[in-house]
Order: structure tokens, then C-alpha cells, then sequence
């Protein structure tokens, strides 16, 4: 239930809504009354506060700042007002605040019940509930058959799993979700992206399959901004979870039903390169992203160790006998080409840099300055990254 849809309701027609109208589409998860606004520390995400502001003095511009600033940081759906009891009026200064920073303040006028609404507004927080319980249920049975070795035709899925609303007539994409922290509850993760995605108003099913995260989005809505929609969700689920390293591996555009595996194929292709520690700056990445990489990943393990063993294992092993740096200066040099940038990274001298080369060129029997060599050189050094 959005902020918009309880003014529609009968327990409503007497609220006005003041300011933050940018944001009734905010989503309200739950109902929370304080009488006094005390306590706020206890408030959380999307929920709808509902008080008289018995004792807050509206006429201290930094008491008006710093709650308004307080509820906006804690990203509660809207905020509700009673006068006629301890407030006449809400002051045009705190109107003003909400709608700078977004905020949804409602007036309730005296004639309101507390208990009514909150009754009503619990009512209608819980059926939405079941049906998105039902949603949920529905979607990973869905998806289960999606990715069974036998996927169902996509008529019958359309007139089968109407309610999901999901839009097969345009390409789609299969996304997974990793999140580095075991102890972050999956459910309620679930229902966080759920919020974000509704709030962008994309046709998109959210799965838990096998452990695994999924959202199948369709691009009928969201087009070539599909980079800004993934970008708008990594920077609300940081608020939820915060301190945790997560990611999106983001599988290339299909078509049809049957090409879905493909897709979720290529995303967990993506999440494991960033499990390997690739991109360390980035929350999402799509197949197409990996460029080279591409190739690399779909080489069996034991060929690629041979490569890199031929190339690079006499180097690794004259660095572990003497403690030296010729593989991290490969590595500098072959991204920059460049020694003076190279021995600044390094913090060393062009000449120890120009030795090492020499010594490199020694080892491996390849020039860095020969186009062919560097290939080489750049290839088994990729590969090094890559291997576990």
C-alpha cells in the first residue's frame, strides 16, 4: 500500500496532505503511533508515524530541522499530524522543511480516530501481506519450472501466472543477488527489493530458488535505463545493509522462456567474478561488462592453470624465493604501459623498475615491448586473477 492509496480510503476523506507529494508513492509497511515524539530511535523503514507532537515546539526552526532530517534519514513512508488538541496549525516553516527533504506530512483533523485508523490501515497491511505471500509463493513455483529441464510453453505460463503480471511479449533479463553475510535474513531482503522495485514501477517476478535470489525484469518498462534502475536499488539496499559487501550478476537480454537458464547462466558467471574479488568498487555487472573475461571463464580450470604455469610459474617461483615484486610489476606495467607510472605506483625508481623488466624478459623468454609477448604476458596475468 502506497501513501497515495490511503487517501482514497473513507477513514481519510477529511486528511490533507500538505507537502512531499513528490513521494506518495512511497510504500507503507507498517503503523506506528507516538503520542509523544519520543522514541524515534525505535522507528523503522516505510513505516507510516502517525502523533500529536504533544510538547515539540514547532516555532524552533533547528527542533523542525533536525526531526524532519531524522524521519527523512530513517525513510518512514509519510508522516501524520493531529491538530486541535496540542497543535492548532501546522507552521508553514515545518510544511516547508517536509518538502524539501520529501517527507509525506498529512493532517489529520481532531475528528479522527486513532484507533479507526489504525485499525483500517492494519486491515489493509495485512491482506496485502497475504498477497504478496501468495505472490511469493507463486513466483518461485514459477520460477522453479522456468529452470527445469523441461520449462513449460510460455502460453501456458502467461494464462497459468497471470497474477504475477510479468510481461513475456518483450526481453527480459535474469539477475541473481549475492550478499557476502550469511546472518542477513533472505525473507525480509526479499521484501526490501520488493519495495524498491515496486517503487520504480517495474514488471519484474522476485524468486528464492535453491538458496539463490533471482528477478526476472523485463525491459518493456525499463529499456536501455536498465544500468540506472540497478544503480537506484545497490544505493537503497546499502542503507538496509550496511557494512556487507553485495552484488548483482546480470545476465544478457532473452527472449522467451527457454532462453532464461541462459541468462541466470550468465549472471551467476558474473557473481562468481566478483566473488574472486574482481571489481571490488561496483554492487552490480552485467554479462556483457565482463569483456575479455567472457572467454577466460568458459575455459576448464585445468587449462588455464597449465597456460599460466608455462607463462607466469617460473616468475612466481623466483618471487617467493626471493622475496621480490616481478608479478606485481607485470601486473602495474601491463596496465599502464608505462615506467615512470609504474615506479610511481610502486614507490621505487624508473631504473629498478627497468631492471626488473630485464629480469622478466629473462625468466619468461617474453619482451614486454613486443606486441605478441605482451599478449602473452597480459593473457597469464588475467588468467592469475581469475584462478582461485
Amino acid at each position: 500500500m502506497m501513501v497515495s492509496d490511503i487517501l482514497d480510503l473513507p477513514e481519510f476523506k477529511e486528511v490533507k496532505i500538505l507537502a512531499g507529494n513528490q513521494n506518495v508513492t512511497n510504500r507503507i509497511k507498517w503503523v506506528n503511533i507516538l503520542e509523544i515524539l519520543d522514541e524515534l530511535s525505535r522507528l523503522h523503514e516505510g513505516e507510516f508515524l502517525i502523533t500529536t507532537a504533544y510538547g515539540f515546539d514547532f516555532h524552533n526552526i533547528n527542533n523542525t530541522y533536525d526531526l524532519v532530517n531524522y524521519l527523512s534519514n530513517k525513510r518512514i513512508a509519510a508522516l501524520a499530524l493531529q491538530v486541535g488538541f496540542y497543535v492548532d496549525k501546522i507552521p508553514d516553516k515545518f510544511i516547508k522543511v517536509c518538502n524539501e527533504k520529501g517527507l509525506p506530512l498529512l493532517c489529520l483533523p481532531p475528528s479522527v480516530s486513532f484507533s479507526e485508523i489504525t485499525r483500517t490501515l492494519s486491515k489493509r497491511l495485512f491482506e496485502e501481506e497475504e498477497r504478496q505471500r501468495t505472490r511469493a509463493r507463486m513466483a518461485d513455483e514459477l520460477v522453479e519450472q522456468i529452470l527445469s529441464d523441461s520449462p513449460p510453453g510460455q502460453e501456458l505460463i502467461r494464462q497459468k501466472y497471470h497474477e504475477l503480471s510479468f510481461d513475456w511479449s518483450t526481453p527480459f533479463v535474469v539477475s541473481m543477488l549475492h550478499v557476502e553475510n550469511d546472518k542477513i535474513n533472505s525473507q525480509r531482503l526479499r521484501g526490501n527489493l520488493e519495495f524498491y522495485l515496486n517503487q520504480q514501477n517495474l514488471k519484474y517476478i522476485l524468486s528464492i530458488t535453491h538458496g539463490e535470489l533471482l528477478i526476472f525484469i523485463s525491459l518493456g518498462c525499463c529499456g536501455d535505463k536498465l544500468s540506472q534502475v540497478f544503480s537506484l536499488i545497490t544505493d537503497n539496499l546499502k542503507r538496509y545493509i550496511e557494512n556487507t559487501r553485495f552484488y548483482f550478476g546480470i545476465g544478457e537480454a532473452v527472449n522467451s522462456i527457454s532462453e532464461a537458464k541462459l541468462s541466470l547462466m550468465q549472471a551467476q558467471k558474473v557473481v562468481d567474478f566478483f566473488k574472486r574479488g574482481f571489481s571490488p568498487d561496483k554492487n552490480f555487472m552485467t554479462y556483457h561488462d565482463l569483456g575479455i573475461f567472457k572467454l577466460l571463464i568458459e575455459i576448464p580450470e585445468k587449462v588455464l592453470t597449465s597456460f599460466y604455469d608455462e607463462i607466469l610459474g617460473e616468475l612466481c617461483a623466483y618471487d617467493n624465493r626471493h622475496s621480490a615484486e616481478l608479478l606485481k610489476t607485470l601486473d602495474i606495467y601491463l596496465e599502464n604501459g608505462n615506467i615512470t607510472h609504474t615506479a610511481e605506483n610502486l614507490f621505487t625508481h624508473r631504473h629498478t623498475i627497468r631492471y626488473r623488466l630485464a629480469k622478466i624478459k629473462e625468466l619468461t623468454g617474453l619482451d614486454v615491448e613486443n606486441g605478441k609477448d605482451r599478449m602473452t604476458l597480459y593473457m597469464a596475468n588475467l588468467i592469475k586473477k581469475l584462478l582461485p
